[in-house]
């Protein structure tokens, strides 16, 4: 698993691996499933299992330090890998009342890709999803511009410039928070992440996210001293820095 230099900005991080209803997060929050919601070994766009949503009941949430996803006027990413042929559901959830809006990503009835962030909305229409294939979706701002980008590809900006701040008491997978809007098929691969965007309007290749933090370290010629005693260098890392 590769190192991620954003690691410590990333807010949830699920891999969905494994069996049964047992949702880890890697940063620590705690998911409750709704419904039959499970995980399943049938389709992966990463490693060997995905989060498999029948349309009809299924999702799960998380009310795990919520204020995480409130994002204000900050960059964020929110990412995701989704598999459907179903016309339209709700990726990720974390919306609120009037006057108090965060932001969601869904896929709406004609098969496009939808940001909603503080109250402002940007679509994709050029790409219908629904093709029963794996997609890498993600979503970035900077300053008051959101770019939306479909496996890899910076497929669309706008802007959005309102705070992206929320009333929501849940951050919810595959349904609006209130169980509507349900997703149906497979979602692999949820990040979120606050104060940072990755790619900011580039084009990018999609992989496995990686869950540890990239060490950040020096050598001290003086002191002949790495700077992060706990970092283990290779003799080829040390020589590059005129050791």
């Amino acid at each position: 698993m590769a190192n991620d230099k954003f690691f410590s900005a990333t807010k949830t991080l699920l891999h969905f691996e494994g069996s049964g209803s047992t949702f880890t997060d890697v940063k620590s929050k705690t998911y409750t499933g709704n419904g039959s919601v499970a995980l399943s070994s049938a389709q992966s766009r990463y490693g060997s299992s995905s989060l498999l949503l029948d349309g009809t009941d299924d999702y799960i949430y998380t009310s795990t330090d919520v204020t995480d996803f409130n994002f204000g006027t900050s960059p964020y990413t929110v990412e995701a890998s989704i598999k459907t042929s179903s016309n339209n559901g709700c990726i990720l959830d974390f919306y609120g009342t009037v006057g108090a809006y965060g932001w969601r990503l869904e896929v709406n009835i004609n098969g496009n890709i939808v940001i909603t962030s503080g109250g402002g909305s940007v679509t994709v229409a050029t790409v219908d999803v629904r093709d029963n294939n794996w997609h890498d979706i993600a979503v970035d701002k900077v300053g008051d511009t959101v770019y939306v980008y479909i496996d890899g590809d910076m497929k669309t900006s706008g802007e959005c410039a309102n705070t992206a701040n929320s009333t929501a008491t849940q951050l919810t997978i595959g349904a609006y928070a209130n169980g509507t809007y349900r997703f149906n098929g497979y979602i692999d691969e949820v990040r979120v992440t606050k104060g940072v965007a990755r790619y900011k309007g580039s084009d990018y290749t999609p992989a496995a996210f990686g869950d540890l933090q990239a060490d950040i370290w020096g050598f001290n010629k003086s002191t002949r001293k790495i700077s992060n005693p706990r970092t283990v260098m290779r003799a080829s890392q040390i020589r590059h820095l005129g050791v």
